[in-house]
């Protein structure tokens, strides 16, 4: 007797409450029977909750299980393939679905179609030609049915959208929250809310990632996911915009085989805040652009350099760190660009010693602050800006439209206008970024959370003694990076909010001599 498999399929978990796994299993059974087929069920391939729209199930489901048992000859050549019908097997587009429909039929399995005992083989197919295409029609079908579902689901989305403020989108919302039975609203949970805001507040007196997980660990309170505090999940915690109220929803694209996620337009107010929207953007500055000033090993350490994260390179661009000199006690340290400190060959080996770089800044601060260009007009330059990146985001989508709409006319060829909607898309998410580095760059241009900023670091740059973790602080919720030319003897400050100024550190340029270093105070 020929052996038989049954190959159950269903798309969503729910569906094996109902009669689908049932129905499938006894129409095999049934069908093995009739036709004396011994129905080898020990073998049953079941994707329950799979989906065979992007061949998912062909690729990591049973179904692929399936195929590698024919192709290593544990299941012979001869043997049946039961399925209820065609779109069990694959719902993609038609070529992949061919490729996987024949790639079955040349190696010698027959596959059975329990919904309408309809049976497709080599000798079959190639006696009956019209099945192929029967076949083919049916998994086009199958495909169509599949693409509709999802325009209307991505249809039903928009309009939960629109009644956001009386209905929620989703059930998930973040661990500090609940949401009420009637999906009207969340409420926040006090308890978990007062974590989140320690951890805002211990991220912006300098400790890190690490740290913060340690001492919830060590206190014993309760992480929002069930396990321990994990530092990877205090940096998402960080960025979360959930934090100060804004939903950020996704949209889901599949590309060669993958699942790409990109966010959707934000909603904001979804949330109610627990943190404030400067906190939020004064932490979101100590983790942007500027890099963190401890990593690694370090990364739980005290920061001793004002400018760590800060600090570049005047010719290659590159990080410049602090290197300690001077035997066991580290008499001296220097500033040293760390591609050059690697031998890097674009840049060239320097020491810069760091008092003189520590005491200028302190000496001169206030004259850094007066260069400082004006928030006001740094907010109007930025707004102008954002009106352009807006209106080519704009421009871009209606010409993305017009190529959709060329398809429909005759002389296009679909390929080359996918091809340009493709180039326009990657366009608006170039674009999308500048617009996000824009609204960032006028969150901090705002007069009165600059000025505070300001103060703060002046404040830290008067205390005695200098407390440097505090200093280096204050400069990275203000700055995106500072330049330190050892030839010109400048720092070029460049702002968080847009615009740079300078000050000259060093009025002289020093003769090297061989053997001589100089001894710089810490």
């Amino acid at each position: 007797m020929p052996k038989a498999y049954s190959y159950l399929r269903f798309s969503t978990p729910e569906q094996q409450k109902g009669d689908s796994s049932r129905r499938q299993t006894s129409l095999a059974r049934e069908y093995a029977q009739k036709h004396k087929l011994e129905l080898d069920e020990s073998l049953t391939y079941r994707d329950l909750g799979v989906s065979a729209f992007r061949n998912k199930n062909a690729r990591v489901g049973q179904l692929a299980e399936f195929l590698l048992a024919v192709e290593n000859g544990t299941i012979a050549s001869g043997s049946y393939l039961l399925i209820e019908s065609l779109d069990r097997l694959t719902r993609e587009k038609i070529v992949a679905a061919q490729t996987l429909f024949n790639r079955i039929i040349m190696a010698g399995i027959v596959i059975v179609t329990l919904a309408d005992n309809k049976v497709y083989s080599h000798d079959s197919l190639n006696a009956n030609p019209v099945d192929m295409i029967l076949s083919l029609l049916v998994m086009m079908r199958a495909h169509e049915e599949s693409e509709t579902k999802g325009r209307r689901i991505k249809a039903a989305w928009k309009q939960k959208r629109v009644m956001a403020d009386t209905r929620k989108l989703t059930k998930l919302c973040p661990g500090w929250l609940t949401l009420r039975d009637d999906r009207s609203q969340f409420d926040i949970v006090k308890e978990r809310a007062a974590v989140v805001k320690r951890i805002f507040r211990m991220t912006l007196k300098g400790t890190g990632r690490k740290t913060i997980a340690r001492t919830l660990n060590e206190e014993k309170i309760p992480s929002f996911n069930g396990a321990v505090w994990h530092s990877s999940y205090i940096a998402k915690l960080q960025s979360n915009p959930a934090t100060i109220g804004t939903f950020v929803p996704h949209t889901e694209e599949h590309q060669d085989g993958k699942t790409i996620r990109t966010p959707a337009e934000a909603i904001p107010n979804y949330f109610p805040p627990v943190i404030t929207k400067d906190t939020f953007e004064r932490v979101q500055s100590l983790r942007g652009e500027a890099r963190s000033p401890l990593r690694g090993r370090h990364a739980s350490g005290i920061i001793s350099n004002i400018l760590g994260g800060l600090g570049r390179c005047p010719t290659c661009g590159g990080a410049v760190t602090v290197t300690n000199k001077g035997g066991s006690k580290g008499t001296w340290r220097y500033f040293i660009c760390t591609k050059a400190k690697a031998g890097a060959a674009d840049c060239r080996y320097r020491t810069i010693p760091y008092g003189e770089v520590e005491r200028a800044i302190i000496a001169e601060f206030d004259s850094i602050v007066a260069d400082c260009p004006a928030p006001n007009s740094a907010a109007r330059e930025i707004e102008t800006k954002l009106r352009d990146v807006g209106d080519n985001i704009e421009a871009t989508k209606d010409a993305i439209e017009e190529l959709l709409k060329a398809i429909e006319r005759a002389g296009k060829s679909p390929a080359t206008v996918m091809q340009r909607v493709s180039d326009h898309e990657a366009t608006i998410k170039d674009l999308q970024g500048t617009e996000k580095a824009l609204l960032k760059q006028l969150a901090a241009a705002a007069s009165k959370g600059l000025e505070q900023k300001l103060e703060q670091a002046r404040k830290a740059l008067a205390a005695a003694p200098i407390n440097r973790q505090a200093v280096n602080i204050a400069l990275r919720q203000l700055l995106t990076s500072v330049v330190i030319d050892p030839e010109s003897g400048e720092l070029t400050f460049h702002w968080m909010h847009g615009g740079e100024s300078s000050f000259t550190y060093r009025w002289f340029k020093p003769v090297a001599r061989k053997g001589a270093r100089p001894r710089i105070a810490t």
